[in-house]
């Protein structure tokens, strides 16, 4: 399976990039915004904070701008309560988890499992096990924050990686370093499928029972993504 992140799909004028926003405009701008993505995600994957940011992004947008294509989910309710300043699309899923964790037209609001930690493509940044451990003993100190940090975890028993196909998640590089974060929290590494299934009917315009079409002005709310 191909990826289609940042790719130009050929029958339209916009782009897409996965947890980001992308527009096309009447004027045929072929642009993307980027908002929430991963770059400061630690701060960003508040809700507070990236509803902020999304809403913003989509308010400061061209008047030409007619469609949004949001490649997210309601992700701790950054996607709701607010008016949609511009018509939106998106996967009617909790978050971009659940969003590559779908193979076929069949629609969950969540697919994850109690215990799992899921890795994607991008396994070391600020939501890594290791920088939230490191955090975590810069904050309270390290018996403090190894405490915390120990009881966060708890819970968890598996690590899984999303095979895609996107990416090789079977690189030895790429192990390596999904081992070492599963190390932190005693548990095994294993293997889930995934696709790229939504975000290419997201991009393909086939807007069935698994996504929201958003009018402008129309408020989302928790219970309109499980519904």
């Amino acid at each position: 399976m191909r990826s289609i992140e940042g790719e130009r799909n050929e029958h339209s004028d916009y782009y897409l990039q996965q947890c980001q926003i992308s527009y096309r405009s009447g004027a045929g701008e072929r642009t993307y915004i980027v908002s929430g993505n991963r770059t400061g995600q630690q701060a960003s994957c508040r809700a507070e904070g990236l509803r902020a940011k999304l809403f913003e992004t989509m308010g400061t947008l061209p008047e030409s701008v007619d469609l949004v294509l949001l490649s997210m989910g309601i992700c701790g309710g950054s996607a709701a309560k607010e008016p949609f300043p511009v018509k939106t699309v998106m996967p009617k899923v909790d978050d971009c988890i659940t969003l590559l964790l779908h193979t076929d037209d069949r629609w969950f609001p969540n697919l994850k499992k109690g215990g799992h930690l899921y890795l994607t493509d991008k396994i070391q940044g600020d939501l890594s096990v290791r920088n939230i451990r490191e955090n975590l003993i810069e904050q309270y100190g390290e018996k403090k924050g190894l405490r915390i940090f120990d009881i966060w975890f708890d819970s968890y028993k598996s690590v899984d990686v999303i095979d895609t196909g996107v990416y090789d998640s079977y690189d030895r590089e790429y192990l390596r370093i999904a081992e070492e974060e599963a190390a932190m929290i005693n548990c095994p590494v294993c293997h889930v499928p995934g696709s790229n299934h939504l975000l290419e009917k997201l991009v393909g315009g086939r807007w069935d029972h698994q996504f929201l079409v958003v009018e402008k002005g129309r408020v989302l709310y928790d219970e309109d993504f499980l519904i």
